[in-house]
């Protein structure tokens, strides 16, 4: 009987081999919020980390890797958090604030040159930010896009991680035609004054910031309405509340006066809120969806039209 050769098979295995073989990763940055979780391997220097541990809200240099990905050299990282969920670098799991391109102009991360790891300390979840981002955004209202991200720092293992879009001119060009305007930072549970922080733009330049701080205090309530539908955009604010009144965010601009950022819009010369720190909200059963805000800074509620004019929001 004639022996079966062997070669015709073998070049038949490696071609249904050559079929199976899945498809290289998709590097893109729209991927990165729509694919595989991407492992990034954080490196910083033991000097780095001395400065972390003394001064974690200045920023140090380290080198951001992503497995089967780039290597990033020269970025920049601080810790980020505030009550409740702040941790040291030497604890199990602090949060991180990165920048690619602080040292290194034009250099990206899928994209990004500005993004957060946060620890979830408030939400064991892991996915709270992430589904009230996506609602928000697919309701106008400007948040960030989340993702997760497996963290290693120095060769320890800290698990998975919120990944964060950060606030800049990649985040504000999805929502404005002109992203060349003030963004201030709200801080931490501060209402809106000239001390806010100045993420982007020329921090002695505040004549924009003074109007809309002057039109809030005015006493008289029909120049104060007047003064303020000239510098914030009201509907804008009344959608950006009802978002917050729908997550229950009772850690945000409207009921707390804080996780918040602030937009001079140069085209229209009026000011957005953006939503932030969503990580604790759909927590309260109790919420009542029309609840008057906390933080009415602005005097808006204080008649029937703007009340009504909300719910038309």
């Amino acid at each position: 009987m004639e022996r079966l050769r062997p070669f015709p098979f073998l070049l038949l295995g490696v071609a249904a081999a050559q079929a199976q073989t899945p498809p290289a990763a998709n590097m893109s940055p729209d991927a990165l919020f729509a694919g595989m979780v991407p492992r990034l391997e954080l490196t910083i220097s033991p000097e780095n980390i001395t400065k972390l541990a003394q001064n974690p809200r200045d920023f140090v240099t380290l080198t951001i890797k992503e497995a089967g990905g780039v290597t990033l050299e020269k970025c920049s990282v601080k810790l980020k958090g505030s009550a409740g969920s702040f941790r040291q670098i030497t604890d199990d799991r602090p949060g991180f604030s990165l920048r690619t391109a602080k040292s290194k102009k034009g250099q990206e991360f899928r994209g990004l040159s500005k993004f957060q790891l946060n620890n979830c300390a408030q939400d064991g979840t892991m996915l709270l930010e992430m589904i009230a981002g996506e609602m928000a955004r697919r309701a106008g209202v400007p948040a960030s896009r989340c993702t997760h991200a497996y963290v290693v720092l120095n060769g320890k293992k800290l698990g998975t991680y919120v990944l964060k879009e950060g606030f800049n001119t990649e985040f504000l060009g999805y929502f404005f035609k002109d992203t060349k305007g003030h963004l201030y930072d709200g801080g931490f549970c501060r209402p809106v004054s000239l001390d806010l922080e100045v993420d982007q733009g020329d921090p002695d330049e505040k004549k924009r910031l003074t109007e809309l701080v002057g039109a809030a205090k005015d006493g008289n309530p029909t120049m104060r309405r007047g003064r303020v539908e000239r510098i914030l955009d009201v509907d804008a604010y009344y959608r950006h509340l009802a978002v917050e009144q729908i997550f229950t965010h009772w850690d945000g601009y409207s009921f707390n006066t804080n996780n918040y950022r602030l937009y001079e819009d140069p085209l229209g010369g009026k000011f957005h809120f953006i939503l932030h720190g969503m990580d604790q909200v759909f927590g309260d059963e109790r919420w009542y969806v029309f609840r008057r805000p906390n933080a009415d800074q602005f005097g808006l509620f204080h008649e029937h039209a703007q009340r009504e004019r909300y719910r038309a929001q």
